[in-house]
């Protein structure tokens, strides 16, 4: 299986992730936590940092000059950077063994 968020165990050193199973806790009727509510968690922290340093009246067109911009950017603790090639912020695919998270290094 593969994944482009990082893991969401307890022991996890990313803030954002952190702040991510502690709201999940408050909320025991909710799912249980994985890693598509994750994923969701991050795309919506990153739309909210967007929206939070757009001035003036929110359009599309700035949340997604905004975005384009986020380069060597720090969310939390999870380090962004927009590829305007493949237009998302992960360039990084990671492998679920089971037991531990691998980056998957193509072969070259």
């Amino acid at each position: 299986i593969t994944r482009v968020v990082p893991s969401y165990l307890i022991d996890s050193p990313i803030p954002l992730v952190q702040a991510y199973l502690q709201e999940q806790g408050k909320y025991p009727d909710s799912k249980k936590i994985s890693w598509d509510s994750l994923e969701s968690y991050i795309n919506t922290s990153i739309l909210l940092e967007a929206i939070r340093n757009i001035s003036g009246p929110i359009a599309k067109e700035k949340i997604f000059s905004f975005l384009e911009s986020m380069n060597n950017t720090n969310l939390d603790g999870l380090s962004l950077n927009f590829d305007t090639k493949t237009r998302s912020f992960s360039n990084q695919l990671l492998v679920d063994t089971g037991n531990q998270l691998i980056p998957w290094q193509p072969k070259k």
